[in-house]
């Protein structure tokens, strides 16, 4: 989103701020884990899968709690952003690149599996603890971890077209010939 709302100076902006979200990076995670790491964890088989759960030491604390604060934090932020990166796009001129409208995409798309996840984090979280919405809270997890990967490829025709197996256009037809010795 900088380098659509500050495209000369996002690069100066980007390297004052490095050395705070680097640590943003290594911390953060600390406050929706530490409650697992002083619980007993065990493994426990759910809809022919495996999965973690855990017996909290601090009752308060628990894990869906933190990760929806996170959720809706990163949530709120990634809709601010696709807002300003959508308005600064309708504003610019008529000449709208393929790269800015991939970007737009991109970003719409992955404030839906943000929405996607917050959504069931928060029914899990306030209402609604039955077994449909823990085998869906897994789809939205997975689709939110995929689908960044999923959006991307989706939306770059090149990158596409270069790791499709199906696309002929792009092979060479090479014919090998080795010289005998004679």
């Amino acid at each position: 989103m900088t380098c659509v709302l500050w495209p000369v100076a996002y690069n100066q902006t980007w390297k004052r701020s490095l050395p705070l979200i680097r640590l943003l990076i290594i911390f953060l995670p600390i406050g929706g884990t530490w409650n697992l790491w002083i619980s007993k964890v065990f493994p426990v088989q759910q809809y022919g899968g495996l999965a973690l759960s855990y017996s909290r030491n601090v009752h308060w604390a628990a894990l869906s709690l933190f990760q929806s604060i996170y959720i809706l934090t990163a949530l709120a932020f990634t809709v601010i952003c696709t807002t300003v990166t959508l308005y600064k796009m309708l504003v610019l001129p008529e000449r709208l690149k393929a790269a800015e409208k991939s970007l737009c995409f991109t970003s719409i798309f992955i404030s839906i599996t943000f929405l996607l996840v917050a959504a069931t984090q928060i029914l899990w979280v306030t209402c609604c603890d039955s077994d449909w919405l823990f085998a869906i809270q897994f789809l939205a997890f997975d689709t939110f971890t995929v689908g960044s990967a999923v959006i991307v490829i989706t939306i770059n025709k090149q990158l596409r077209t270069s790791i499709s197996p199906w696309n002929t256009s792009n092979r060479t037809k090479s014919v090998l010939v080795s010289v005998a010795p004679g």
